[in-house]
């Protein structure tokens, strides 16, 4: 089962991974995602305590990146998992 944080990780790399492949600066994706800059530096290195999943998200949004969220129908009796998957993003500069 994946947990809150291991699924903030994954919305973490996401957002890294965006910044890298718009080849933004930290002050430009700041702009875009209405993080403080001193702030995405931090979650940049890993420290998301503070970060909801939904700031995240939106933060992903912000970048023009779609973000999907399914519920499935549970097939056993157990608490359900949680995933963070994305296609492959295709490398663009602004």
């Amino acid at each position: 089962m994946e947990t809150t944080a291991s699924s903030k990780r994954s919305f973490l790399f996401r957002l890294a991974k965006l910044i890298e492949i718009k080849g933004l600066s930290q002050r430009k994706a700041a702009a875009l995602t209405g993080i403080a800059q001193p702030d995405l530096s931090k979650l940049l290195r890993g420290h998301f305590s503070g970060f909801s999943m939904d700031r995240l998200v939106q933060a992903i949004l912000a970048l023009g990146s779609n973000v999907e969220i399914r519920a499935k129908k549970p097939t056993v009796n157990r608490r359900g998992r949680a995933r963070v998957m994305a296609e492959a993003i295709a490398k663009t500069k602004q």
